[in-house]
């Protein structure tokens, strides 16, 4: 329990939705009935509000499944120059329970613009949207094809340092990290610089969350000038950054979470040590059992031009 409250982002007083997010990300450490009786959470208010959050979820997308080719159908039968207004209205007459805002959200989804004076602005707009153009797919056809990218915390001695880390998707290899004690667009924008300058990747794709360090103007600035295409996690759906969710599981479950560390060095030393293990020992089932530094080296091989 001592553990549980140190490692907490909150309090046992903080709101609920905030100690509920504290037990769900535990929990594959602790047991669930631990974690609640801890942060003082109602075990079935717990499960109930993991249970609605899913619930809500799946009826929401499944609702945006069927209305995306009904309201594709009306916009276009009706030579593009309807609005998200105009379009809810005529589902609203063919009996569909809709809000107009689900409508203009699954409209700027798509890209499907009402052609009127404004309909330039909004395109413009719509091409700094943050789109999920990885979309799940993690299996790529080459070193330097698609990285992926997050940060994660990890509490020591009442300090929090943030791990930045760069995965290459193809191997699913780490080919950058930094540690800092803040969590800035300096500690992302570092770490890919030093993964983009040993690298030197071509027709790069880069996806990550919607956090501020990603989104920042210095960053996609930074991106952009370098020729590489953004994507974006859609907003609470860890399942579009997966990879990375397992790779941070896996050095806290198997290297932080296990060390009593003595100073900051120590956590440093850590992080590094078990980086390289990650790449040149661990095997990984998703590559057929081989390490990332020994499937990439085959791809390489394979490749080679004499």
């Amino acid at each position: 329990m001592i553990e549980i409250l140190q490692n907490a982002p909150c309090t046992v007083n903080s709101s609920l939705k905030e100690r509920y997010d504290y037990i769900q990300s535990c929990s594959d450490r602790f047991s669930v009935n631990l974690l609640c009786k801890t942060m003082k959470v109602a075990k079935g208010s717990y499960y109930n509000h993991i249970l609605r959050a899913k619930k809500d979820n799946t009826l929401f997308e499944e609702k945006k499944r069927k209305l995306t080719p009904l309201i594709e159908e009306i916009f276009h039968d009706n030579h593009q120059i309807y609005g998200a207004g105009k379009i809810h209205a005529i589902l609203k007459d063919r009996g569909y329970e809709v809000g107009q805002q689900t409508v203009a959200d699954i409209m700027h989804e798509n890209g499907w613009f009402a052609i009127v004076s404004g309909s330039k602005k909004l395109y413009l707009m719509n091409q700094e949207r943050k789109q999920n153009i990885l979309n799940q797919q993690f299996q790529v056809s080459r070193p330097n094809e698609v990285w992926v990218s997050d940060v994660t915390h990890f509490r020591y001695n009442n300090k929090i340092y943030y791990i930045c880390a760069i995965l290459d998707l193809y191997a699913r290899k780490v080919v950058g990290y930094r540690v800092s004690k803040s969590n800035s667009t300096q500690l992302t924008k570092g770490t890919f610089k030093t993964a983009y300058e040993y690298r030197q990747p071509k027709d790069l794709m880069f996806h990550s969350d919607q956090g501020t360090n990603y989104t920042s103007r210095a960053f996609m600035s930074y991106l952009k000038a370098l020729g590489i295409q953004q994507s974006f996690s859609r907003a609470s759906t860890p399942y579009d950054n997966s990879v990375m969710e397992s790779f941070f599981k896996s050095i806290k479950t198997e290297k932080l979470y296990r060390t009593d560390f003595r100073s900051e060095r120590e956590i440093r030393n850590a992080i590094k040590e078990n980086v390289h293990y990650y790449n040149s020992k661990r095997p990984h089932s998703i590559i057929s059992y081989r390490t990332p530094d020994a499937f990439e080296s085959e791809y390489f091989k394979r490749h080679a031009t004499f």
